[in-house]
């Protein structure tokens, strides 16, 4: 997952954050408390979002560039 800052493109507010699907050990679960990602424990998917919008809580999955 590409961790580059972005603005979120419901709201172009720039307080985004990964959503993490990593077991949530100590360290993960304090980047979240401290709104460094957000994590889930849904599997992953295809149409799951990546990205979080903390200002309106919209998600979105960041497009990939795709092969030429």
């Amino acid at each position: 997952m590409d961790q580059t800052k972005s603005t979120c493109p419901a709201c172009g507010s720039p307080r985004v954050v990964p959503v993490t699907r990593d077991a949530p050990g100590l360290e993960l679960a304090e980047l979240e408390r401290e709104h460094w990602l957000v994590l889930t424990d849904s599997p992953i998917g295809e149409d799951d979002p990546d990205w979080h919008c903390h200002a309106c809580g919209y998600e979105w999955i960041k497009p990939t560039d795709s092969p030429a």
